[in-house]
């Protein structure tokens, strides 16, 4: 057994009071080795690195969309995503990308556009809010709606599992299709009620 080496990871490794020690024994049982054999491999933030100076980015020229699509085919097409995403920054700003360190280029772009700065400031705590709102029973919410009817109230019936108690909708597509990389088409439908309008973000 010295000779193997076994991995295994975990996203609630530590224990709130005995820290990594639970894990180190859980590991040691699990793998049949001694405790004081196991190395527990926290993770560690590095904090963004952002430019003194940043700048406010001028106005995207043409369609936001087709951008948006074209990045995200740059995203999506593996090796290939360098030469996308030169072409797609050249579309937006009109400027060129290092091609033989595009990564580091876009990264030091990144660093110093203020509107990327701002949206990962906002990003880096929940805000509350009193919308959406989420309640765990039917009964529930049909005691809120009687008490304000003026709000509007889409349910979406949530289940679980028998077996391993996962929860999901209790919905299914009609009309769905999945030809090539993104599906297409289908409305969500349960329980007698059509729930596309409300999982597309409209009031139906």
């Amino acid at each position: 057994m010295e000779d193997t080496i076994c991995v295994a990871t975990s996203a609630t490794l530590a224990d709130p009071e005995r820290g990594t020690d639970a894990a180190k024994e859980f590991a040691a049982r699990f793998f049949g080795i001694q405790a004081n054999n196991v190395e527990v491999v926290l993770e560690q933030y590095v904090e963004d690195d952002w430019a003194a100076k940043r700048r406010v980015p001028r106005s995207l020229p043409g369609d936001p969309r087709e951008h948006l699509k074209n990045l995200l085919e740059a995203v999506e097409s593996g090796d290939d995503g360098g030469a996308l995403v030169r072409i797609a920054l050249r579309a937006m700003t009109g400027e060129a990308l290092d091609e033989d360190a595009w990564q580091e280029d876009l990264y030091n772009r990144l660093a110093a556009n203020e509107m990327v700065y701002q949206i990962a400031q906002a990003l880096r705590h929940p805000k509350s809010q009193e919308r959406p709102r989420l309640w765990l029973s039917v009964e529930d919410v049909q005691e809120a709606a009687q008490k304000n009817q003026r709000e509007q109230y889409h349910p979406l019936p949530v289940t679980a599992c028998n077996t391993c108690w996962q929860h999901y909708f209790t919905l299914h597509v009609k009309d769905f299709e999945f030809t090539g990389q993104r599906p297409g088409g289908g409305d969500a439908m349960g329980e007698g009620q059509d729930y596309s309008c409300f999982l597309s973000g409209r009031e139906g």
